[in-house]
């Protein structure tokens, strides 16, 4: 009998390993999953941490630096680490190059339009605001 307890256990405890701690988690693996960047032709600085890449006509990319990166304001001129057009599996190792140095890639996802952009970052940051806020009640 004990030994079917310890197997339940066991695999109780595998399977619950085997999902995201948290939502954010989940959302971050979603961010990293790959990603087909086509014919990068230019680029919008969102603000020192985000950086949406055209590609085509039709095509946006929203990076998010894994922190700030204050050389994208001041910038003109930036480099990539990776090709105008290339598939992208780990983003964490890519990074943009601006006259202030490398800025390490957190997650690079395809988004419909600027605006659309906008509207992610702001509500991630309300998310990052009432997470910071609950934790500061605790």
């Amino acid at each position: 009998m004990k030994i079917a307890a310890s197997i339940t256990t066991a695999a109780i405890a595998a399977c619950l390993m085997a999902l995201p701690a948290t939502a954010d988690e989940g959302e971050e693996e979603r961010r990293n999953e790959r990603v087909r960047l086509v014919h990068i032709n230019g680029y919008t600085v969102m603000d020192n941490e985000h950086l949406l890449l055209r590609g085509g006509v039709s095509r946006r990319y929203l990076v998010t630096m894994q922190r700030q990166c204050f050389g994208l304001r001041a910038g003109v001129h930036i480099r990539t680490s990776f090709g105008r057009t290339q598939t992208i599996y780990s983003p964490q190792f890519e990074y943009i190059t601006t006259r202030e140095g490398r800025c390490y890639i957190r997650s690079i996802e395809e988004v419909d339009s600027e605006e659309a952009a906008r509207i992610l970052i702001e509500q991630r940051a309300a998310a990052d605001a009432a997470e910071d806020a609950e934790a500061g009640s605790r």
